[in-house]
């Protein structure tokens, strides 16, 4: 197994008073009930202790990930997410379909999703919930119960990629590739009655894999793709503070995801932890058992913890220092 996480501290324009995060515990690394193996994580937004995981069924964990109670068996998710407006609510995707439930996963009702629903959804920050397919991005203000088209401006079949936890209607999308190039990235500000775009488009042999937004007054947007040549592959991140305007590449591998509280954090995976002012990051060892192989990762909404789930489905815990001259994490406590 290659290395652990790492950690980019990048001058993403925040303020210098909030210090980059370390790593203040071990690696906590276990199995969900019944041996499942977890493929997908969400975190209660309202709720930071409590966590979802999907593998052979829904698990739920109301005290960071120490302990698991098992929910529904009969769904196997891949996607899912909590409701920032109404904790009790959860979606689901499963088997390509799009499931609700509205008892914090004990329980859970199928949605009929939109026409030419193509296995992607996404919530916004006010709980509103957008599916694509074949026939464009449609949205619901009812829990899935009627569907609206939107406006025009992103390509059929794209991927809800990421979404804006403190503004509303703010989403990426990533378009599929053509014949003149790799992936496209689109984002709309009016919850996807216009499209903006293409903000990035990569070559033939680079293809888009994740989308994420970070903290704080910019919204960096970071990027993470897959090159593929005929003689060797890696991986890019880039990240943009204007929309696409401009572009920087990073250190590291997906999965990404930007630290909610410390907005110049990055976490993602390579061989340790690293502690970065762009553009020349200084690489540092994680403190932790080595061989973790992230193939998801999240951070808490506090700022206490950040979450993967490994190649062999086993979740994770890191608990991470808080600065508590931070405002945002002296009223999480």
């Amino acid at each position: 197994m290659i290395s652990a996480l790492l950690l980019l501290v990048a001058a993403v324009s925040a303020p210098t008073d909030l210090e980059p995060a370390h790593i203040s515990g071990r690696v906590k690394v276990q199995r969900l009930p019944g041996e499942s193996g977890a493929t997908v994580l969400a975190i209660d937004p309202q709720r930071p202790e409590r966590l979802y995981a999907g593998a052979s069924g829904v698990f739920r964990s109301d005290d960071y990930g120490s302990t698991w109670e098992a929910l529904d068996p009969e769904l196997h998710p891949v996607s899912l997410a909590v409701d920032p407006s109404d904790d009790r609510r959860l979606y689901a995707l499963s088997d390509g379909h799009l499931w609700v439930s509205e008892d914090k996963g004990r329980s859970w009702n199928r949605i009929e999703e939109p026409p030419g629903f193509g296995g992607s959804f996404l919530l916004d920050a006010a709980g509103v919930v957008y599916a694509s397919g074949s026939e464009g991005v449609f949205k619901s203000f009812n829990w899935g119960q009627d569907w609206q088209a939107t406006g025009p401006g992103v390509p059929g079949n794209a991927v809800l990629a990421a979404t804006d936890t403190s503004q509303a209607g703010v989403l990426y999308a990533i378009g599929p590739a053509n014949a003149a190039f790799g992936s496209s990235v689109y984002v709309t500000f009016d919850g996807a009655m216009s499209w903006t775009g293409p903000i990035l488009t990569t070559d033939l042999e680079e293809q888009v894999t994740a989308v994420a937004i970070g903290a704080g007054p910019r919204k960096t947007v970071f990027v993470a793709s897959h090159f593929t040549g005929k003689v060797f592959s890696f991986d890019i991140i880039r990240k943009t503070e204007d929309q696409g305007t401009t572009w920087q590449t990073l250190d590291g591998s997906p999965p990404i995801a930007p630290d909610p509280v410390r907005p110049s954090t990055l976490y993602a995976a390579a061989g340790g932890v690293c502690e970065a002012v762009l553009p020349k990051p200084v690489l540092c060892k994680l403190a932790g058992p080595a061989g973790l192989i992230p193939r998801s990762l999240a951070v808490a909404p506090d700022g206490r913890a950040l979450y993967l789930i490994d190649c062999e489905g086993e979740i994770g815990a890191i608990q991470l220092d808080l600065p508590l001259h931070d405002p945002r994490v002296v009223n999480a406590r």
